[in-house]
């Protein structure tokens, strides 16, 4: 949680260079994704756009009185570097140094603890010993099987890649979590059996 508000500031800054090919708003992933497809050249040319931001942004921070020779010092990112995947990291971690580094820090706190306590409220329940545990409604559970799998009469998503979508939007579900979520689903015919495997089964769209 600690890097929840820089990661949430840098993508939103990233969301406004333009990816070639890529409509925003778009996540981490779909940046990676983006860069295993595109060539070279237009890989290159959003370093570039990205090198103007972090030129940007780093002017903003000196304003801040922040101590940039102490920034270059921590980063594990080369700033003379221009691979694609190292100026996105080296942004983020500029980012994230203001933030430790400034009177905003208290912002970041804030953000970390909202967070929690927004999770607390609706997705989690304790559990005594075991801490707090992931506790989703039928209806919130409903709700993003239709984001993973869409909403076109005709869209279908393999089972074993539902589980791999939900865990993309930060839920994992255990052995006995799923078994209970497949009943559920063969209660509202949303099973497509090809066979008893679970490769072979399809969650159809709700609708």
């Amino acid at each position: 949680l600690l890097t929840m508000w820089s990661h949430a500031q840098c993508l939103e800054m990233l969301n406004h260079v333009p990816f070639e090919g890529l409509e925003p708003p778009f996540s981490y992933s779909e940046i990676k994704c983006w860069a295993r497809n595109v060539s070279s050249e237009k890989k290159q040319k959003t370093v570039e756009h990205i090198n103007i931001l972090i030129s940007f942004y780093k002017n903003c921070i000196e304003q801040l009185d922040s101590d940039m020779n102490k920034f270059h010092s921590i980063s594990a990112n080369d700033n003379e570097s221009n691979d694609f995947e190292g100026r996105i990291k080296y942004f983020f971690e500029m980012v994230h140094f203001q933030f430790e580094h400034s009177n905003r820090k208290a912002a970041a706190g804030r953000y970390s603890k909202c967070l929690l306590q927004f999770a607390t409220g609706n997705y989690l329940k304790p559990r005594g010993p075991l801490g707090h545990t992931l506790c989703l409604s039928r209806k919130q559970l409903l709700f993003l099987t239709r984001l993973c799998v869409g909403s076109n009469p005709d869209c279908k998503l393999r089972l074993t890649e539902l589980w791999k979508e939900f865990s993309k939007r930060g839920v994992a579900f255990d052995f006995e979590s799923q078994k209970q979520i497949l009943i559920l689903f063969n209660k509202l015919n949303l099973i497509e059996k090809k066979s008893d495997s679970g490769d072979a089964q399809y969650v159809r769209a709700i609708l």
